[in-house]
């Protein structure tokens, strides 16, 4: 009957929307898109103590309706990344730049005022920027609050004739929390960030409605974060669904705290515009065939070499000098030379999506995207101790590696590179990832020997997806172990393949060999140079890591080609 037809159908569509909230994690969204951005630069905010704590948390109160404010280093246009990320959004987001207070920072503040509800006092030599911004970021609806530091003489007399609704000086974040209340924020999102680098996040932080925290750096004496975070960590960790963390701290015990209360991470401290940048609503790129490698007849008698770069979580390093540096995706050999592949986060998807577009339209065939660890943000698997938490960070990273992976063109395989807290990796740690149809394996670094401490590869059990180890890192310039230099390298490997350890087989797993690139002490350029250092050689072939793994799972594993 028609009466069943329907229940059916409405059975199916809440079916259909519980599927996709699932998938999607709760990042912070405007409710409208960017459109007018009044841009001011840096070198415009003068020696008025704390102009640029004022205008961040303006500009984060205004884009929860509509990001309104763009940040530039000097000018407009300009070389650096941010200049890029505007004019991106000029041409491909429906966004116009507003350049009148570009060196009149102050002016934009005052332009501003009439929607300014209030102000919140802080002094700026006593780390309580941190409470200022955690005591705004819980405002209401019909609140639009700015901080001012108590020094600040000129904007404290352009406030005079508004409320001053909370004095933050002298105090720390956790008192503000507590005087908000757990309810006030989100509950999804907090950031953590040292006092010194609030000019950073803080907009983000007030538009997305979390607290900004203090992690304390002294692991021996806070070794559950200090102070100032204990209790938010512990409300957050309360929520059933699973949480990120932007900002940064002690990177082990960090991560690894964090995953026990299901909380993820975007390594950012650094990002800024991140409120704009998120909002931005881009037009599709033009259709583009995914990149074809190029054709290449497998040798029986030549070892595949992979290079990944290393940190592509690192979302602060992904707005900032990574496309700009001549060291990484700015180099002229990039794309050109060897093939290599890049590790990017998944959550770029709702982070910088004028990012994602960027590197589509520079991409070429030798440029390989890989899903960074370990997945939708950076977790260590085996401390998610709630399996239920970490089924769910799973089920949102296959989502967000179909999404990102997409966006990017195409042509690369959906891997997640995973860094874990032991040695050798437990497949059903892990499993849950590998349970995601846009999953198609694992590469596997460990935490410590320069990511290169598992050299093996594994099989998950349910799913048949390979789980493939690093063998050697190029990272620093030392001449032995793990971590080695450029023809520290070269030398390794035609050790490695004389004395028979590496072969060219292709049914072996042995014939293959993952090389993770640390970005911090290498380059594009290292990278061409160790290729071509083993291409001479004659026995070696360079391969993008997606096409490594391919190989593996279709010519070592279960049901393998011989």
């Amino acid at each position: 009957s028609m009466r069943v037809v329907l229940l059916l159908l409405c059975c199916f569509l809440c079916s259909f929307f519980s599927s996709r909230a699932e998938s999607r994690f709760s990042y912070p969204r405007s409710l409208k898109p960017p459109s007018t951005l009044y841009v001011y630069s840096d070198s415009s905010l003068g020696l008025e103590d704390g102009l640029a704590v004022t205008l961040l948390t303006l500009g984060g109160g205004l884009a929860r309706t509509q990001p309104m404010f763009y940040r530039v280093p000097k000018g407009y246009p300009g070389t650096d990344s941010y200049n890029l990320w505007l004019t991106q959004m000029e041409e491909r987001c429906n966004v116009q730049v507003h350049l009148s207070f570009l060196d009149d920072a102050f002016g934009l503040l005052t332009k501003f005022k009439r929607n300014i509800s209030g102000y919140v006092i802080y002094n700026s030599t006593d780390n309580s920027v941190n409470a200022a911004l955690t005591y705004i970021a819980g405002q209401k609806s019909d609140e639009l609050l700015v901080a001012a530091a108590s020094s600040s003489s000129k904007t404290l007399s352009l406030l005079r004739s508004l409320p001053m609704v909370y004095d933050a000086s002298g105090t720390r974040e956790a008192k503000a929390y507590l005087a908000r209340g757990a309810g006030a924020f989100s509950g999804k999102m907090v950031s953590f960030q040292h006092p010194q680098l609030y000019h950073n996040l803080a907009e983000y932080a007030v538009f997305g409605n979390m607290p900004t925290l203090e992690y304390s750096t002294d692991t021996d004496k806070y070794p559950n974060g200090g102070p100032y975070v204990q209790q938010v960590i512990k409300d957050m960790g309360e929520e059933p669904s699973i949480s990120a963390a932007i900002g940064w701290g002690p990177e082990y015990q960090y991560v690894s705290n964090l995953g026990k209360h299901g909380i993820f991470v975007h390594a950012s401290d650094m990002a800024h515009n991140v409120a704009v940048i998120a909002n931005a609503a881009c037009l599709p790129p033009k259709a583009r065939l995914p990149p074809t490698p190029k054709p290449r007849t497998l040798s029986p008698d030549k070892h595949k070499v992979a290079f990944l770069m290393t940190d592509g979580d690192n979302v602060q390093w992904l707005y900032n000098t990574f496309v700009t540096d001549p060291k990484w995706w700015g180099n002229r050999l990039r794309g050109k030379e060897v093939p290599i592949g890049w590790t990017i986060s998944p959550g770029l998807y709702e982070l910088g999506m004028p990012i994602l577009d960027y590197l589509r339209s520079n991409r070429t065939d030798l440029d390989d995207f890989i899903g960074a660890p370990s997945g939708l943000g950076y977790v260590y698997p085996s401390s998610w101790t709630d399996r239920t938490k970490f089924e769910n960070l799973a089920k949102k990273t296959g989502h967000y590696i179909n999404k990102t992976m997409h966006r990017l063109g195409g042509g690369s395989s959906g891997i997640v590179n995973v860094i874990g807290e032991g040695n050798e990796p437990k497949p059903s740690t892990i499993s849950p990832l590998l349970q995601q149809k846009s999953i198609k394996g694992i590469f596997w670094y460990t935490f410590g020997a320069g990511y290169s401490g598992w050299h093996g590869t594994k099989w998950d059990t349910d799913t048949g997806k390979p789980i493939v180890g690093a063998r050697v890192s190029l990272w620093g310039n030392s001449t032995s172990g793990t971590m080695l230099g450029v023809g520290a390298m070269v030398e390794r490997f035609k050790k490695l393949y004389r004395s028979q350890t590496i072969n060219g087989k292709r049914n072996s797993t042995d014939g293959y060999s993952l090389v993770p690139v640390n970005v911090w002490s290498h380059s594009v350029a290292d990278v061409v140079a160790v290729a071509q250092g083993l291409e001479k050689m004659g026995n070696f072939e360079i391969v993008t890591p997606s096409g490594l793994l391919e190989d593996v799972a279709k010519y070592c594993g279960p049901g393998r080609k011989m």
